[in-house]
């Protein structure tokens, strides 16, 4: 399969933008932000150009951006842009970005593993999921001073010869990134390789965002 951005095209990314009102509780006046996942599937065959393109169409429609599967220097590089701030390039291939005349970063930059791989299958080949990092930034809306923390992630895929095991991944992933949450508003998404209805609950109160395929979701904390 060769190497797509999931929210590519236009009608993708639409369906995957959450005008998230009141992101951050409490407000009196509450700024809208557009807040977006997107993956990169990392294949060798896809060209620059096309990365490019693909992300600079992504980013027309989103204040924040939920990266996954950039594995490489070039791809990392294909997420900056003017007006656009973008985390360091690191493990887990899970940058978060976001557009710097609406946000400003209010901490640093945080890659946590949050699961370990699968083993090999029987016959050698890999099992598809290697150790999984969810990425983490607080941001303040310049207009308010108001904050949040962005999480972006990307958990294992449950079709692979190790069914058992990819469960228990999924399940050790769900929870260490659950107990990454802070207090306060909070803004998770990204491949949760599960539909809604089967993601648990992460904060008492929240909205989850039917992705176009199902499985690429956002998840906004609506309490503190």
């Amino acid at each position: 399969m060769s190497r797509v951005v999931r929210a590519a095209a236009a009608a993708a990314v639409l369906s995957l933008v959450g005008a998230v009102v009141g992101a951050v509780p409490g407000a009196a006046a509450r700024p809208s932000l557009r807040v977006c996942t997107a993956n990169i599937q990392h294949t060798p065959d896809m060209p620059d150009w096309k990365v490019r393109a693909d992300a600079k169409e992504v980013r027309s429609h989103c204040d924040v951006v939920l990266w996954q599967e950039i594995r490489e220097r070039a791809d990392h590089r294909a997420l900056q842009a003017r007006g656009w701030r973008v985390t360091p390039y690191g493990k887990g291939g899970v940058p978060i970005s976001w557009r710097t005349s609406k946000l400003a970063k209010d901490s640093a930059v945080r890659i946590v593993k949050v699961s370990s791989p699968t083993p090999r299958c029987a016959n050698g080949r890999p099992s598809y999921n290697p150790a999984r990092y969810v990425g983490q930034v607080r941001l303040k809306i310049r207009a308010t001073g108001q904050r949040f923390t962005a999480h972006s992630l990307h958990f294992p895929q449950r079709r692979t010869c190790r069914t058992a095991d990819t469960q228990r991944k999924w399940g050790q992933a769900f929870r260490n990134t659950k107990a990454l949450l802070p207090a306060g508003a909070v803004v998770v998404g990204g491949d949760w390789n599960r539909r809604e209805a089967e993601i648990p609950d992460m904060t008492r109160q929240h909205w989850v965002t039917p992705g176009p395929r199902g499985l690429d979701h956002v998840y906004v904390a609506r309490t503190g």
